[in-house]
């Protein structure tokens, strides 16, 4: 029992303290030992807190340097809009405000009174939704992007010289303030939690780049418009996508980084690399389970007028007591057509009421039925390629 005991305390079994000598009825005080391992945990401890500030320094100067490069940008374009565009002084910039470029886009619809549904409608419709978010973007990041006021009143200037261009360029601006109107609901996605905008070092950098990424292109596309236009009585048209398509890439993948980052903090690294999984598993497929969910569609290239027929049934059922209506028809009858049209109006109110738009697509494979359903609450629409909810 001795040896036992004896080998007990060679291995530290006994916690540091001497076991009871019961053979001549005396206890023995208990005695510390020094553990052995203590200076590793010692210098595992100073590790971590070395890798911990390495870390935070490295996040602080990262922040320094995009608010640098953001702040370079901000000084570009202001000198770029002053020097290019005839119409724009620093007066102008400083003056931009969201609630002048609406009074602006007011005015200009009852100077031209675009009919509904027109190339002229849709561009003031789309310019007045991407001027409100950026708004709410700048307001987001401004206490922790000081520059993000002035970048705002640059993307609103911007678009103001864009606009201005008036109806004879209604065709080619579309396609411009369309892809505005797509990256403004981009924006709206992130505003829906816009407290967690400034979550972290990591959320605010991405933010930030984002916001960057923005006004860079809307600063280039608005350049290569308006000098070629002024004083030009020709349209210019071009393919947006082939040009700025990289820049569009840029923001995309930011707010991409945002989500993921977000998600991090929220739900910590390994429930938010679930999250990616799960999305990998939503984004289009040729297989099955293709599905696409889409919360900042962009709007479908449709000839003038097109689906503004469903206008009046649209708020006729959003006024009624019904939940439900159904539209069915065979297959290229037009019903994922008009869904775009759906879910590009539901993005502004109906009757005073906003909703919040969700798209998908399914493939061919899955067995599903040739019907438009509308819910009260969800809009869904459905076919053999593609299902729509919007809620």
């Amino acid at each position: 029992m001795a040896q036992a005991e004896h080998a007990r305390q060679a291995n530290g079994l006994t916690n540091g303290f001497s076991p009871n000598n019961e053979s001549n009825g005396l206890m023995k005080s208990p005695q510390r030992r020094q553990l052995p391992c203590k200076p590793l945990v010692h210098m595992a401890h100073t590790i971590l807190a070395e890798s911990l500030r390495s870390e935070s320094d490295t996040f602080s100067s990262s922040s320094e340097q995009h608010l640098t490069v953001f702040r370079e940008s901000v000084t570009i374009t202001r000198r770029k809009f002053v020097a290019d565009i005839d119409d724009v002084s620093e007066a102008d910039i400083e003056n931009a405000s969201v609630e002048n470029f609406l009074d602006f886009i007011e005015h200009q619809r009852l100077t031209h009174m675009p009919h509904r549904g027109s190339h002229w409608d849709k561009v003031l419709k789309w310019a007045e939704f991407f001027a409100v978010q950026v708004s709410g973007y700048a307001a987001a990041l401004e206490s922790f992007v000081p520059e993000s006021k002035t970048a705002a009143q640059l993307i609103w200037t911007a678009s103001m010289s864009l606009v201005r261009l008036g109806p004879d360029n209604a065709q080619a601006l579309a396609t411009t303030f369309g892809e505005f109107y797509r990256l403004g609901l981009s924006v709206s996605v992130l505003l829906r939690n816009d407290v967690l905008l400034s979550a972290n070092a990591r959320v605010r950098n991405q933010v930030g780049q984002a916001f960057n990424a923005l006004l860079t292109l809307v600063r280039d596309v608005s350049l290569y418009y308006v000098v070629r236009l002024q004083g030009s009585a020709e349209e210019v048209s071009f393919d947006l996508n082939s040009m700025f398509g990289g820049q569009i890439t840029a923001f995309t993948k930011r707010k991409v980084h945002i989500v993921d980052e977000v998600w991090g903090h929220v739900l910590g690294n390994e429930a938010a690399m679930a999250t990616k999984t799960l999305r990998k598993w939503l984004s289009p497929d040729p297989g099955p389970q293709n599905m696409k969910k889409m919360t900042d569609m962009a709007p479908a290239q449709r000839e003038e007028f097109t689906c503004e027929w469903f206008q009046s049934h649209l708020l006729a059922f959003t006024r009624s007591d019904n939940d439900v209506l159904a539209m069915y028809g065979p297959a290229g009858c037009g019903k994922t057509f008009l869904s775009s049209w759906i879910v590009e109006r539901l993005q502004r109110p109906v009757g005073r009421k906003s909703y919040l738009t969700l798209f998908f697509s399914l493939g061919k494979p899955l067995p599903i039925f040739s019907v438009l359903i509308f819910h009260r609450n969800e809009v869904i629409t459905q076919d053999p390629v593609s299902r729509s909810l919007t809620s």
